[in-house]
């Protein structure tokens, strides 16, 4: 198994969404866990609808083993920030947008409990809303 494809079943696998909207502070992460709050491993990967997203690497670095920051693995972020850009995902972004309210909330979820917002990522076929 290269790399990129343990990276991308580890993000299938555990990752989560959270999507926070505070006062100057609206944010989308993808994470794995979010225990440690100063990581060197956030990456900015674009902006939806006014809000930064990044995606972290940190707990996934030390399990994983794989550092994004080795020449060698220079195309795994582009590849993984690939599979969160399409329709379906940004409808997904701005619905839960919309579902937070202004007073400091926020929603996180499962990228494994909702794999039909992410088709990019979940590369399969629904058939009666269970993925194959």
């Amino acid at each position: 198994m290269s790399d990129l494809e343990l990276c991308l079943d580890f993000v299938k696998e555990f990752y989560s969404l959270t999507v926070r909207k505070s006062y100057g502070d609206n944010v989308i992460i993808l994470h794995d866990c979010l225990e440690t709050k100063e990581t060197s491993e956030l990456h900015f990967i674009g902006t939806v609808m006014g809000y930064d997203v990044f995606f972290v690497w940190d707990k996934a670095k030390i399990i994983t083993g794989v550092n994004l920051f080795l020449k060698t693995n220079s195309d795994i972020l582009p590849t993984i920030t690939s599979k969160f850009k399409n329709i379906q995902t940004f409808s997904f972004f701005k619905y839960l947008i919309d579902s937070v309210d202004k007073k400091d909330r926020g929603v996180v979820i499962d990228l494994n409990e909702v794999k039909e917002e992410f088709p990019g990522l979940y590369e399969g076929v629904i058939e009666n809303g269970i993925y194959y």
